[in-house]
C-alpha cells in the first residue's frame, strides 16, 4: 500500500467502516509509515472534538409539545420579544396585518407596483391582440396548395434555365437528371 491509497482510507478507518481485508493493510503502513500515522493520529483528535460522550435522549412527548404550541400560535419567542412586547409599539391596525408595522413610503410603493404591474398586463393584452392576423390568412390547410405553387415555380425556373443553353448544359453535367429546388423543402 502507497501513502495515496493510505490517505483515502484513514477516514474510513477512524470511523470503523473498513473491513478487515481492507484494514489490515493500512494498519501495516501505518506502523511503516511516520507521515500517514501523523495523519491518522490528526483524524482522530479531530474526530475528538464531535464525538459525543455522552448519549442524548429526547424527553418523552418531546415532539407531541413542539407540534401543539407550533399549531396554537406559539412562535417560539424569549420572554423578553413575547408578541406582547413586539405589539404595544405597533399601531393599532397593525394586528389587522399581522403584526407588521407599514410605513406610508412602503405603502406607496407597493400601491404603485401593483398598479404598474395591472397597466402593463392591459397593455400587452392589447398589443397581443392587435398584432393577431385579421382574417383567414395561411392556416395548416394551406400547406398542400402552397406545396403545388413551389413545385410549379421550381419547374419554370428549372425550364428557363435549361432554355438558356447555357445553363442546360451545366445543370445536366453537375445535377444529372435531378431538378433544381427553391423554397427548401424536398419533392
Amino acid at each position: 500500500m502507497n501513502c495515496d491509497n493510505a490517505a483515502v482510507l484513514v477516514p474510513s478507518y477512524l470511523d470503523e467502516e473498513l473491513s478487515e481485508e481492507q484494514a489490515a493493510p493500512l494498519r501495516k503502513h501505518l506502523l511503516a509509515c511516520p507521515t500517514c500515522r501523523e495523519l491518522a493520529k490528526d483524524g482522530t483528535n479531530l474526530s475528538r472534538w464531535f464525538a459525543d460522550d455522552e448519549p442524548f435522549e429526547v424527553p418523552v412527548g418531546f415532539a407531541a409539545r413542539v407540534a401543539r404550541r407550533a399549531f396554537s400560535g406559539d412562535r417560539g419567542l424569549l420572554p423578553d420579544t413575547a408578541p406582547e412586547a413586539i405589539s404595544a409599539d405597533l399601531p393599532p391596525d397593525a394586528a389587522a396585518r399581522g403584526g407588521k408595522r407599514q410605513t406610508p413610503l412602503l405603502r406607496f410603493v407597493l400601491t404603485a407596483t401593483s398598479i404598474a404591474a395591472l397597466v402593463l398586463f392591459v397593455l400587452a393584452m392589447a398589443i397581443r391582440w392587435r398584432t393577431l392576423p385579421e382574417g383567414r390568412g395561411v392556416q395548416a390547410d394551406d400547406a398542400i396548395e402552397l406545396r403545388q405553387q413551389i413545385e410549379e415555380l421550381n419547374r419554370r425556373d428549372a425550364e428557363a434555365l435549361d432554355s438558356s443553353g447555357q445553363q442546360g448544359k451545366r445543370n445536366q453535367g453537375a445535377l444529372g437528371d435531378q431538378e433544381p429546388t427553391f423554397g427548401g423543402g424536398a419533392q
